[in-house]
């Protein structure tokens, strides 16, 4: 994602969504107010770069945690899946794959969302990383790696 930095506290940096002068045509007459909505997230500085406000940069998560995220969202719900299609099959002797079926569905759709419930009140706790630096060539808003 691409932003801009509002403010540096020690390598905690606050940025801005996106580039809000370029968020659509209507902007120029400022009638929607797309710009004053923008969201503010913070990131890490992990890799030192000299940085000051109003710098665009680029963040992304860092890669430490992709392995972690990875098998609580897929495969966590994919065993519920396979318990749940076990254990309909084993409670009930005479139903066919159908219900195992919708049991291990059913299955899958609690723990999926035990789990969304779980981590929208215990958030990650790794901040995403400033990757890159950008420079904006103003008159086109393309941007180069610095």
């Amino acid at each position: 994602m691409i932003g801009r930095i509002q403010a540096i506290d020690g390598k905690t940096i606050t940025v801005q969504e996106g580039r809000p002068e370029a968020a659509c045509f209507a902007c120029l007459s400022q009638e929607c107010g797309t710009r004053d909505r923008t969201r503010l997230f913070t990131v890490e500085n992990t890799l030192n770069l000299s940085l000051s406000v109003g710098q665009f940069v680029e963040t992304g998560a860092p890669k430490r945690g992709f392995t972690r995220q990875a098998l609580l969202a897929l495969l966590l719900p994919a065993v519920a899946f396979g318990v749940g299609f076990a254990l309909v099959g084993a409670c009930f002797a005479g139903v066919g794959e159908g219900a195992q079926a919708a049991g291990g569905a059913a299955c899958l759709f609690i723990v999926a969302g035990l789990t969304y419930l779980v981590r929208a009140h215990i958030p990650v706790k790794n901040k995403p990383l400033v990757s890159r630096v950008l420079i904006a060539d103003e008159p086109s808003f393309h941007f180069k790696s610095v």
